[in-house]
């Protein structure tokens, strides 16, 4: 008789493009505000809301001021490319939002896709920014951003 053991990775590493081939742990940089300052975290008036767009945070979360207002999320300080594996979205209301982001090579966003869920998984997703859109009415909307962000105080 031959039997198995199925091990399951309680977290996963991954090598980012660019890097000198340095293999990361993949974490929630919207989790810590020394990965993602909450001013690296503004709506459409460059307002930073990050205390409040957080999932381990305690608020009811951001409500959008308009229907063209946007969540835009800047991933590091030095402009440096993440890999994005998961984005979370909890909110009131939630039908959609429209992703868009900035690379390395882009002067302005560019969409990306319709996220419909409230858990969203990406093999191949790079960016220097993210910016989210809600559909009208979705209110108290929090993020979580997985990826293969520089610990702490280390740039890529």
């Amino acid at each position: 008789m031959i039997s198995f053991t199925l091990v399951i990775p309680l977290s996963t590493t991954i090598v980012s493009p660019g890097t000198t081939g340095e293999i990361c742990l993949i974490t929630d940089g919207m989790a810590d505000v020394n990965i993602i300052p909450n001013e690296n975290i503004v709506n459409s008036k460059n307002v930073s809301i990050g205390h409040r767009a957080r999932l381990n945070e305690t608020s009811l979360g951001y409500t959008p001021t308009s229907a063209n207002d946007k969540i835009i999320i800047k991933l590091t300080n030095d402009n440096s490319q993440i890999a994005i594996g998961e984005i979370v979205i909890n909110a009131q209301n939630f039908q959609s939002a429209s992703l868009f982001i900035k690379t390395t090579n882009d002067n302005a966003f560019n969409f990306y896709a319709d996220l419909t869920q409230n858990i969203t998984t990406f093999d191949n997703l790079y960016a220097t920014e993210l910016q989210f859109q809600f559909t009208n009415g979705t209110r108290h909307i929090k993020l979580g951003i997985s990826g293969c962000f520089p610990p702490p105080g280390k740039k890529h």
